[in-house]
């Protein structure tokens, strides 16, 4: 047999595999100095209750789970999922049982007045790759995405490789295509997932999962709101007594009605290259992905050439490139109109054949 280890090392050896980091020289002294008969089993207890031990086991358990913080397809891009990360280091620090560190990780977010932390557990569904290469067909990676998840939670809580099981049944095989399908069926159910996501960040679905001093910080800015909400409504009368002592009493002055922002008549507005107009509120042209909608403008392009026009008519979208929503504009002359959810899959743009013509009244609709 191998000789005993001495106590120099037996120290790393154990540090190491609790912690996966060697001891501090300190560590390694008081060790040294420490004649009692229990003088392992204090090390072994220190370890144990570190967060470095919590730390090394989680290691373990991310690498079965799968995890990352990136896409894992194509471009790759960044992803939050540490609060997940943090949640299994928190279980081992917390001495969590193995029977709730299963079922919240399974389905936290299906127990009954689920919590935040248990929200952030079932994240272990979600730790599968995703795509967002232009070109692919959403419903295949998403059925991708479904069998992730079947076979990482076989492989981790059953022992069981049963990838084989999606294509075939096999006769040494204890899992067949069917019950394969049966547990398929249990992860096919995640409302709006989609299976093109965006290279960077987190797709839908997902939870907002403020950290303790973010709460802190969410409850204080609810207070001076309410109480911003009850100062405003206390000028009301004041507010309200004034407007009446104006109109009881009107005094002539030169003023005219401010113009609306009607695209529906000719001149309503003009367009000159010099002003623009915004809208800051209301739903004049806010529509849903899905909400059928018409819009109709007259215009009277300047210029001598149709194919020297060019200028926007209005828009509705954010800031990206490309980004999400829709406008009609005017492009060397032909209309053009887009209405793009995401750009490179769900997107249509339409330009016309004909021109438009210079100096003249011309109502455009798109429906």
């Amino acid at each position: 047999p191998s000789p005993e280890a001495d106590r120099p090392t037996l120290i790393r050896r154990v540090s190491l595999d609790l912690t996966g980091i060697p001891p501090t020289p300190a560590d390694v002294e008081a060790f040294l100095r420490d004649k009692s008969p229990l003088a392992y089993e204090k090390v072994v207890d220190r370890l144990l209750s570190s967060p470095r031990y919590a730390e090394r086991m989680a290691f373990r358990w991310m690498e079965a789970a799968r995890y990352g913080d990136t896409n894992g397809y194509q471009t790759d891009g960044p992803r939050d999922m540490w609060r997940w990360r943090d949640w299994v280091i928190d279980a081992y620090n917390r001495n969590m049982p193995y029977d709730r560190f299963i079922v919240e990780q399974i389905a936290g977010d299906l127990l009954p007045h689920a919590t935040t932390s248990q929200q952030i557990a079932s994240g272990f569904q979600r730790n599968h790759r995703t795509s967002g290469e232009g070109g692919i067909i959403p419903e295949e990676y998403r059925v991708e995405y479904v069998a992730d998840r079947v076979q990482t939670t076989s492989t981790v809580f059953l022992g069981l490789t049963i990838g084989c099981a999606r294509c075939h049944d096999h006769k040494y095989d204890p899992i067949t295509q069917k019950e394969f399908y049966r547990l398929f069926s249990y992860f096919n159910q995640i409302p709006d997932e989609k299976g093109f996501v965006w290279n960077y960040g987190n797709e839908e679905p997902f939870v907002k999962a403020p950290l303790p001093a973010q709460k802190t910080q969410l409850a204080e800015l609810d207070r001076k709101l309410e109480s911003s909400g009850k100062a405003w409504a206390s000028l009301a009368p004041v507010l309200h007594s004034a407007e009446r002592q104006w109109g009881a009493n009107p005094a002539p002055a030169d003023w005219s009605v401010t113009r609306s922002l009607i695209f529906s008549h000719p001149q309503e507005t003009i367009f000159d290259g010099k002003q623009s107009f915004e809208q800051k509120d209301g739903k004049a042209v806010d529509f849903e992905y899905l909400q059928p909608f018409t819009y109709s403008a007259w215009i009277k392009p300047d210029g001598d050439k149709p194919e020297t026009i060019n200028g926007g008519v209005f828009s509705h979208s954010d800031d990206y490139m490309e980004g999400s929503g829709h406008g009609i504009y005017l492009v060397n002359g032909h209309i053009r109109f887009h209405l793009i959810y995401r750009w490179t899959d769900l997107g249509i743009r339409e330009e016309t054949k004909s021109m438009v013509k210079p100096g003249e009244w011309q109502q455009i609709t798109v429906t």
